[in-house]
């Protein structure tokens, strides 16, 4: 699995559903050699009810807008094609917008990180 991006204080990863509740072990290797210090458990839980799902997106004039299920944060980033947009907003646990900040992403196919 690689990593998306790595800090000295964390690795951020995107791990493969798995079975609900599944518990999953994490080990961390640094030049072949196993890391093994965790703050607490080194192993997470799988949560099905827990990871947002997106089920559509409607881009109408600037504004972009993500339906689906499981936003429960308070906040948010949008990103295109590694550009962060100024706008992100959780409307609710099902619905967040975006005011798209740059015309060139108006038209075409782009990579977004919600």
């Amino acid at each position: 699995m690689n990593p998306i991006s790595v800090t000295e204080t964390e690795i951020e990863i995107v791990t493969p559903p798995k079975e609900d509740s599944e518990v999953v072990p994490v080990t961390v290797f640094y030049k072949n050699f196993e890391i093994v210090d965790c703050e607490g458990s080194c192993e997470y839980t799988y949560s099905d009810s827990l990871t947002p799902k997106i089920d559509s997106a409607v881009f109408t004039g600037y504004d972009l807008v993500f339906t689906g299920t499981g936003f429960t944060s308070s906040s948010c980033s949008l990103i295109i094609d590694g550009l962060e947009q100024k706008s992100c907003t959780v409307n609710s646990d099902t619905s967040i917008s975006s005011t798209v900040d740059d015309l060139k992403f108006l038209v075409g196919i782009f990579k977004i990180k919600l």
